[in-house]
């Protein structure tokens, strides 16, 4: 397989098709691969189509990435707006785990179980869900927290937690394996990202573009000042740091999904 890349390679054509051309190598093998085929596309100016099953492969080699499904290219974008805002509930299940968490929209605030974000969009539906990627939040044990650990599996790195909140949904997140946080632990959910993704029936309908603090407590009668509801952040972060340099919100808004024949 090494050989055939190679040989396709040596001609330097202007046009490269590379047809799943890392399945038969070992884990090691395959990421130096990537990166070494990359890197000659990159350096000899060959315009390449990488056809492949393997999702993190297409994110690390491709400048623009396009999801088929049932015949039909449903998103094309950079991999890093087709990850975070798929324009599909399909396309966002086929590229990464997630875990959609309702919330209802009073005025331009969405309210959920993970915080509460202004939206940015227009006709935006009273109830969405937003979509949280693994390493979107972060876990914090607390005793007053309203979300509970379900489970924790080893993964090397990386901790798996299942996260049951209180809306009946069950989180997916993935923490540095030095936080170990037993099962039944109480635990606050704090969101590390600004713009979600929100849909509604199945597509995308908007982006959220902050983090709103509250100041009530679990028993609603009221918190120190500067407390926050103990499944929100008390922070707002600063958009730039936590968004795609260059994809403003109405850059990914207009994407929308487009439908090509194969």
């Amino acid at each position: 397989q090494r050989v055939a890349l190679a040989r396709a390679l040596a001609p330097h054509p202007r046009v490269l098709l590379l047809d799943e051309p890392f399945s038969n190598l070992d884990t090691e093998l395959r990421t130096q691969m990537r990166a070494e085929v990359r890197d000659i596309i990159k350096r000899s100016a060959t315009t390449a189509v990488l056809v492949t099953h393997d999702q993190q492969e297409a994110m690390t080699v491709a400048d623009r990435m396009a999801v088929m499904l049932g015949g039909r290219i449903q998103q094309i974008d950079v991999p890093e707006v087709v990850y975070h805002y798929p324009a599909t509930r399909e396309v966002a299940a086929f590229v990464g785990a997630g875990t959609f968490v309702p919330a209802v929209l009073d005025a331009t605030v969405a309210e959920s179980d993970i915080g509460r974000f202004n939206i940015d969009a227009e006709n935006v539906p009273p109830q969405v869900d937003l979509l949280l990627r693994p390493r979107d939040v972060t876990l914090e044990p607390d005793p007053t927290g309203i979300a509970t650990v379900l489970s924790r599996t080893f993964q090397g790195a990386e901790y798996l937690y299942i996260v049951q909140l209180p809306c009946g949904v069950q989180l997916q997140t993935n923490q540095p394996s030095h936080l170990e946080i037993a099962p039944g632990t109480a635990v606050n959910v704090r969101c590390n990202r600004v713009r979600l993704a929100a849909y509604r029936d199945g597509s995308r309908v908007g982006l959220t573009s902050a983090q709103v603090a509250v100041s009530s407590s679990r028993n609603g009668q009221g918190s120190p000042e500067g407390s926050t509801h103990p499944l929100s952040s008390e922070r707002v972060h600063d958009e730039r740091a936590h968004s795609l340099e260059g994809f403003s919100v109405e850059r990914i808004a207009q994407a929308g999904v487009r439908h090509h024949q194969p």
